[in-house]
């Protein structure tokens, strides 16, 4: 799991090594504050609520939408493009919970990041966009009801899968370094020749030192 890991922050970090900060933000005070004077370095770290819908004609039709939250580190090499690292936990139930036999996956990525920020002088709202990439922590969980009583009896299976995940959003500021956004993600699992695919809506605060 390290090394899958490692190999993907080597990954989206190298190509981007060359950029350094710009020393042409003096119009972009109101929305990065002091950033171009050195006071704020770009690093900001990320905690995101994220509201999960599955996709396709078996993922959907078996599990519930579910809730899951994000934490992780972005770095803004400029105004324009970020970096970052982030994991997240996702868990999806079965649809039918009174069968003898219900399904339930947790699923935990390692993800590595690039975005780009649409930015603009004076724009309130900024768009951008991002890819990620990484492995996932793929958890999938088998409950069986014991005959005649409450008492359920749990086994795991997990593996480590690859995912890819594109999302598009909008980003603003509650004050000079704090950050709100809102955006939209999807998830791309490749699972045993097969794919598991989801949604996801996201609502995230970051901070800017």
């Amino acid at each position: 799991m390290e090394k899958y890991i490692l190999i993907l922050l080597l990954i989206v970090l190298l190509p981007f090594g060359a950029y350094s900060q710009e020393d042409d933000y003096q119009e972009d005070e109101e929305y990065y504050g002091d950033f171009e004077e050195g006071k704020n370095i770009g690093l900001r770290p990320i905690l995101s609520i994220q509201y999960n819908v599955p996709l396709g004609e078996i993922f959907s039709t078996v599990y519930n939408s579910g809730i899951g939250y994000v934490i992780g580190l972005e770095y803004k090499i400029n105004k324009n493009i970020g970096i970052g690292i982030q994991t997240n936990f996702q868990r999806f139930t079965s649809v039918d919970q009174s069968r003898p036999f219900t399904y339930a996956i947790e699923n935990i990525p390692a993800l590595g990041f690039l975005s780009y920020y649409f930015y603009k002088k004076d724009l309130k709202y900024v768009p951008f966009i991002g890819m990620k990439l990484g492995v996932a922590n793929y958890n999938a969980i088998t409950y069986e009801r014991i005959q005649n009583s409450r008492t359920r009896v749990r086994t795991d299976k997990i593996n480590t899968y690859l995912t890819v995940i594109p999302n598009i959003g909008i980003e603003s500021n509650f004050s000079k370094n704090l950050y709100w956004s809102l955006s939209g993600r999807y998830d791309y699992i490749s699972v045993n020749n097969n794919f598991n695919q989801y949604i996801s809506i996201n609502g995230t605060i970051s901070y800017e030192f």
